[in-house]
């Protein structure tokens, strides 16, 4: 399996695929990131963000789960985290609904084998001047069930009278209830945890949902004593999330590995008590 494999130094966890490629991506500078000029698509301002780009994923999915953060922020996110096991080395690939790439992982997803690794790719394709996605196993691409050509069940597109336009969201609606009810299924099926004794499951089950609460709990409370320390009172709670976690989104964090959030937890732990 060869893992991440990361175009520039750095260990990453949380993963996007932005800039016709697959990255980690921060506001603020870091060790192994290289800066970019892209532009605001709300305000049209350029802004410098920060990226360490990776070539390649490939790793065990264990899990695909759908989040939708409704009315928590003022841009509601919606769409799919594809949680990543590369031998021990845990990450997070975030697909949002509206990005091209996610509607083509949708149509082939139920063609992929999730008893092996998952290699995922990702660049700019100079013919259409999108972002091209590759998913394969065995250096084989996955095939889509759902295309132009031999569309299934797939409703097609429809052409509003009014303006002309081609909408979409018929299929959209399809994919996603494909996703929800046949492929994370398939996953969970799949996860080693479906192997374990039901009431043993059951029990581990409950058991991290405990340890999970209690850790975001702890990270909470690590970014509330660090806004009190004279180095970073001055900084707001998204430089924060960023400088630590790498996202400004606390979802974001709420759905990193636990090792990951402890490993940052000890970080913080020793800029507060550092002796």
């Amino acid at each position: 399996m060869k893992g991440f494999q990361e175009k520039t130094t750095g260990d990453g966890t949380f993963f996007v695929i932005k800039h016709h490629t697959i990255c980690r991506e921060s506001k603020t500078p870091q060790e192994g990131f290289h800066s970019i000029e892209t532009v605001n698509p709300r305000t049209g301002d350029k802004v410098t963000k920060y990226i360490q780009e990776f070539s390649s994923l490939e790793a065990m999915i264990t899990k695909i789960e759908w989040y939708d953060t409704d009315q928590k922020y003022e841009t509601r996110y919606r769409g799919f985290k594809i949680h990543l096991d590369a031998s021990g080395k845990h990450g997070v690939l975030d697909l949002p609904i509206n990005a091209r790439v996610t509607s083509r992982f949708m149509k082939l997803a139920e063609n992929i084998d999730f008893t092996k690794p998952v290699e995922f790719r990702a660049w700019h394709d100079n013919k259409s001047d999108s972002t091209a996605l590759l998913v394969a196993q065995n250096e084989v691409s996955v095939p889509q069930k759902y295309t132009r050509e031999n569309p299934g069940d797939m409703p097609p597109p429809v052409q509003r009278a009014s303006t002309g336009k081609w909408s979409y969201d018929d299929q959209m609606e399809f994919l996603h209830k494909r996703m929800m009810e046949v492929v994370i299924p398939k996953v969970a099926a799949t996860a080693p945890a479906a192997t374990q004794e039901p009431t043993q499951g059951n029990a581990l089950t409950e058991q991290s949902a405990t340890a999970d609460a209690k850790l975001i709990g702890k990270v909470k409370e690590a970014l509330t004593d660090l806004s009190d320390h004279d180095d970073y009172k001055e900084r707001t709670r998204s430089q924060l999330l960023d400088e630590f976690f790498g996202t400004t989104k606390f979802a974001e964090v709420e759905a990193m590995p636990p090792d990951v959030l402890k490993a940052v937890l000890k970080k913080i732990d020793e800029i507060i008590v550092p002796f």
